[in-house]
C-alpha cells in the first residue's frame, strides 16, 4: 500500500531553477530539476512543424513535412509516413549547422504517439500511454522541462481532476528508496534513506505553479514499435496523490505529466536504460491542432540531416 506523507516543504527562491521558455512543448518546466533544458526550437515551415533531438548529445534536426490528410484507418502508420517525410525533406533544408551522422547512435527502435491539443486555445499538447497489466489508458501533458513522468492516483487523491475510474489504482509496486532513480527524483532536496525498502516520496513544482506529490511506482508500459513488435517495459512513474495549481489558469485536463527531460528519471533515459529505443525524441505538429511524437531514432535517415547544438542554459 502506498502511504501518504506530509507534504514536505516549500523550496526557497533561491532552491528554484529557471522557468522554461517553452513555446509549445515544455511550457510548465520542472522548477526543482538541476538538469533544466530549455524547450526543443521549431521551424515552421508548410502545414507542420518538426523537431528531434539527441538528448544525450544535445543536438537538434530541423524539417518539414508535407500536407497531408488523416486516414483515421491507417492512422499509425500516417503518423510514421509524415515523420520519414518531415525529415526527408529536412536535407533539403538549409540550416546553419553541421551536417553529421551522430557516432554509435544509429540503429534502434521508435515508438509513435499521435498527438492531440495546439498552442492556442488549448495551451498544451497530451498524448496517451497505456500503463499496467492489464493497460490502462491515461492522457498525459507533455512536457520537456521536467524529467519525471506522472498520473494521478487513487491512494486516495487530493486535488486529483480525474474521476475516481480515471486514476490510476496503485499496487504493491513501489520503488524502494534505495533506487538510483529514487534518488534522481529527489534533486533539489535533502535525499534521505534510513530504511533502503522504505518507498520513494517525490515532490515536483512548476514553472505554472502546479506541483505533484507522491511515491514512485513501476508498471508495465506497453509499447507497440514501428516495426510492429510489442513490448512491455517495466517503467518507473509518479503515483500523485497531492495536486495543487496555484496559477491563474486552469491546469490541463490530463491525468498527469509526460517528462521529457534528460534526467535518469525521464521515460526516454528508462527506455536507453533498457536497450529499447536510443535517446532521441522527436515530434511533428500540424499548425491547427495535433501531431505526433516519437521515441528513438528508427525513422530519422541516416544522413542528410542538418544537426545543430542546442543551449543547454538559457545564459547560453
Amino acid at each position: 500500500m502506498v502511504q501518504a506523507r506530509p507534504q514536505g516543504r516549500l523550496y526557497s527562491t533561491g532552491e528554484l531553477r529557471g522557468v522554461m521558455q517553452g513555446a509549445a512543448l515544455g511550457t510548465r518546466g520542472d522548477l526543482v530539476s538541476e538538469k533544466n533544458p530549455p524547450s526543443h526550437p521549431f521551424l515552421f515551415l508548410g502545414n507542420f512543424s518538426c523537431a528531434a533531438s539527441y538528448v544525450a548529445k544535445s543536438l537538434l534536426v530541423l524539417g518539414t513535412a508535407p500536407t497531408a490528410g488523416l486516414d483515421r484507418l491507417h492512422r499509425r502508420k500516417w503518423g510514421v509516413d509524415i515523420i520519414t517525410g518531415c525529415f526527408s525533406a529536412a536535407s533539403q533544408t538549409t540550416i546553419k549547422g553541421k551536417s553529421i551522422t551522430p557516432a554509435n547512435d544509429r540503429g534502434g527502435s521508435a515508438v509513435v504517439f499521435p498527438v492531440t491539443g495546439n498552442v492556442y486555445p488549448a495551451g498544451h499538447y497530451s498524448v496517451i500511454l497505456n500503463i499496467g497489466n492489464p493497460p490502462k489508458a491515461f492522457d498525459l501533458d507533455i512536457d520537456t522541462g521536467s524529467d519525471l513522468t506522472w498520473v494521478q492516483c487513487d491512494a486516495p487523491c487530493t486535488g486529483c481532476t480525474k474521476p475516481l475510474d480515471k486514476l490510476y489504482n496503485p499496487k504493491n509496486n513501489r520503488v524502494p528508496c534505495s533506487s538510483s532513480l529514487c534518488q534522481a527524483v529527489s534533486t533539489g532536496q535533502k535525499y534521505n534513506c534510513d530504511t533502503p525498502t522504505e518507498q520513494c516520496d517525490y515532490e515536483v513544482q512548476y514553472a505554472d505553479l502546479g506541483s505533484s506529490f507522491g511515491v514512485l511506482l513501476a508498471d508495465y508500459f506497453p509499447l507497440r514499435l514501428t516495426n510492429n513488435s510489442l513490448l512491455q517495459p517495466r517503467i518507473a512513474f509518479g503515483c500523485g496523490y497531492d495536486q495543487k495549481y496555484l496559477g491563474p489558469h486552469s491546469p490541463p485536463d490530463t491525468a498527469g505529466i509526460l517528462g521529457l527531460g534528460r534526467g535518469k528519471a525521464s521515460i526516454l533515459s528508462q527506455l536507453r536504460t533498457l536497450g529499447i529505443t536510443k535517446n532521441v525524441v522527436g515530434h511533428c505538429f500540424s499548425r491547427v491542432a495535433g501531431g505526433f511524437l516519437f521515441f528513438g531514432d528508427r525513422l530519422l535517415p541516416a544522413s542528410g540531416i542538418t544537426w545543430t547544438p542546442m543551449l543547454r542554459s538559457p545564459s547560453e
